[in-house]
């Protein structure tokens, strides 16, 4: 039965484009049809619309077949989701307005506004259209009139009621206090990435010299807080917490890799640092001298001395 079914339809398809080739006019008078059709159907829309108590006879409603097929709603979008909304916020309220669209296109309508948004002109309101029957979107620069239906208000300051109505809520305050805690996670991202770039080669170094015995004890984390907090003049991102992390992401390298990277750090001048008083310092936190230690112990002495 379904092959029958593929068969027919395929038989339909192959009989359609013959007689599109062998009939081009049919085709074309089809279609100058159905444009007829449509503005018949457009015209009896118009009327019905016209009949509302959201539309007046200031109401631009233009007609056209082309962009009824583009969008047809006849509704000039601003954007579902503007990417230059900083935050939205929930907020129900109904209003009355006059509105003019990116094209031009001037209505008035209803509106039952659940969200609102910031940006650099205004606000970006989100809501449901009792004219259009559909969620839209509007902004707020381009309201021409509105009215707070909640209190039958008229806003002749539209652009300060929605300020105020966005800035004093209390779903603001959490965005504010959600924003400082966000611009304090970059910042501290930001200074763990530099620091991880700007001492690759130090870190490199120090971990060897503390994890070669195979422990890394509260002392010795001490003693490398205090050589960091030197060389960054005590900045207070270089928390205990950062330097953890540090200590997380950082391998313990080989001796060859140690050796490697002794070398890199003696030429380079901007790091000050005893080497030698380090190593010392951090083998001195345990009773006992690990074989790892004293070899590179030795190791650094020899380099120094050569130096």
């Amino acid at each position: 039965m379904l092959n029958f079914i593929a068969l027919a339809i395929v038989a339909y398809a192959l009989y359609r484009l013959y007689v599109y080739f062998r009939y081009p006019e049919k085709f074309e008078k089809q279609k100058q049809q159905a444009r007829a059709k449509l503005k018949e159907d457009l015209k009896k829309i118009k009327n019905s619309i016209s009949d509302t108590d959201d539309t007046n006879d200031d109401v631009s409603f233009e007609l056209n077949v082309e962009t009824f097929y583009s969008n047809s709603n006849n509704d000039s979008f601003e954007g579902w989701f503007y990417e230059d909304v900083y935050d939205y916020i929930d907020y129900k309220k109904t209003f009355k307005i006059k509105y003019k669209d990116a094209k031009g296109n001037v209505t008035r309508r209803t509106i039952d506004m659940y969200k609102i948004g910031e940006i650099e002109d205004g606000f970006f309101i989100l809501a449901h259209c009792r004219l259009r029957k559909g969620n839209r979107t509007f902004r707020t620069d381009r309201m021409l009139e509105c009215i707070d239906m909640d209190t039958g208000e008229v806003l002749y300051d539209i652009d300060t009621y929605f300020s105020e109505l966005y800035y004093n809520s209390d779903e603001y305050e959490e965005i504010k206090e959600w924003r400082k805690r966000e611009e304090e996670r970059e910042i501290k991202e930001e200074y763990y990435e530099e620091f991880m770039q700007k001492y690759a080669v130090l870190l490199k170094v120090l971990m060897y010299i503390v994890r070669c015995d195979g422990t890394f004890n509260q002392r010795e984390k001490a003693i490398i807080r205090e050589i960091f907090e030197n060389l960054e003049n005590n900045n207070d991102l270089l928390t205990d917490k950062m330097l953890n992390r540090v200590y997380k992401n950082v391998d313990m390298p080989t001796y060859k890799s140690f050796q490697n990277s002794v070398s890199k750090l003696l030429k380079d001048e901007s790091i000050d640092i005893d080497l030698i008083d380090i190593a010392k310092n951090i083998i001195a936190t345990q009773k006992s001298v690990h074989e790892n230690e004293e070899q590179l112990l030795k190791y650094l002495e020899n380099k120094l001395s050569n130096k």
